[in-house]
């Protein structure tokens, strides 16, 4: 099996451009999709037995961005994304 020719950083922007241009007029069968689960941080709080202040103290997150989060308010995102996950 022949290995795949890595694109350069130039040629991944034009074929992301192509691919956003192609699925804007309708085409979307070159697009790629990516599904990001929805992270339930309340199920991962009750899961490890803690409080909402227990949790984000142990983790180092803002008491309130875990309410928040909880209450479907916002959601995770980057640092703490990942640390969720």
């Amino acid at each position: 099996m022949a290995k795949q020719k890595r694109l350069t950083v130039g040629e991944e922007i034009l074929q992301g451009a192509r691919e956003a241009l192609a699925a804007i007029k309708g085409d979307t069968s070159a697009v790629r999709v990516t599904i990001i689960p929805r992270i339930d941080v309340g199920e991962i709080r009750r899961r490890l037995k803690m409080t909402q202040a227990e949790f984000s103290r142990a983790f180092g997150l803002s008491l309130d961005s875990v309410k928040n989060w909880e209450q479907g308010h916002r959601s995770p995102e980057g640092p703490s994304k990942v640390l969720l996950n």
